[in-house]
């Protein structure tokens, strides 16, 4: 395994844990690792240079920078869904083998989709889920169902959005304007951790502990002046530090999902 592998493999397993599917990231990333097209595969979601000034770009917008660009991509990648591979055989494959698209995309795909395309599509996933189902009934279950096709892709597109920031940390405009930044959310901080060399690992934790130290200290200062005996007090910077708290612990609301 080439140390591009490895790097894409420690931020696409580093998104699973975070993102709460341990066992379905852990099984795409084996699957990805066995297959002969990974290193295209992995990479065919966004180009790096294209990535590079996506990011910049991002990094001078309120909120974590992966995530607004996952958030822009995931749009793109309904509207092509419905716009032109609502019969593409692998794509319809795809999503019969996941059973559907998991709930947070489900409901963009409601949003976003078309009745006839997601008629086609969720004809596919019915008829796969009644035949397992008749299978289970007369012996064995079937295979394990894949993860979400939409989940799967902006796990690739993280990858290498992440992959990317730390290549180009080295950078002193793209070190300026991390900097200057909000910072990635946690999730995304943990993936750019486990991928940044030696030489910007410590510009990564250094910003990033500034970040999350100050946001603990509007947090503390808010819990304190909601207690009744210092209601008096006006709040302050503090005053929105629950809703940045979600942000950078949860990562933003797509654009995908609000439709």
């Amino acid at each position: 395994m080439n140390r591009g592998e490895r790097i894409r493999g420690g931020a696409i397993a580093a998104e699973s844990r975070s993102c709460g599917f341990i066992s379905h990231g852990a099984a795409l990333l084996r699957r990805f690792m066995r297959h002969k097209r990974f290193a295209r595969h992995a990479s065919s979601g966004v180009d790096r240079h294209i990535a590079y000034h996506r990011l910049l770009d991002a990094l001078e917008r309120p909120g974590c920078p992966v995530c607004a660009l996952l958030a822009e991509g995931t749009v793109g990648w309904f509207d092509s869904l419905f716009r032109e591979m609502v019969n593409d055989p692998e794509i319809r494959l795809r999503i019969r083998r996941s059973l559907g698209f998991c709930k947070g995309h489900g409901d963009v795909a409601a949003a976003r989709g078309a009745a006839l395309g997601l008629a086609l599509i969720y004809q596919d996933v019915v008829e796969h889920a009644l035949e397992r189902l008749r299978r289970r009934g007369s012996g064995p279950g079937g295979r394990a169902l894949a993860v979400c096709p939409a989940c799967e892709d902006e796990l690739v597109r993280a990858a290498t959005y992440v992959r990317t920031l730390a290549d180009y940390l080295v950078d002193p405009a793209v070190q300026s304007a991390y900097a200057a930044s909000d910072g990635l959310c946690i999730r995304h901080v943990e993936m750019l951790v486990d991928v940044s060399a030696d030489s910007v690992l410590d510009l990564v934790v250094a910003n990033e502990v500034i970040r999350l130290d100050a946001l603990a200290s509007d947090l503390r200062e808010f819990i304190r002046k909601s207690d009744y005996r210092f209601g008096g007090e006006p709040f302050g910077n503090e005053r929105d530090c629950v809703r940045r708290a979600a942000s950078k612990c949860s990562g933003a609301r797509t654009a995908a999902e609000d439709g």
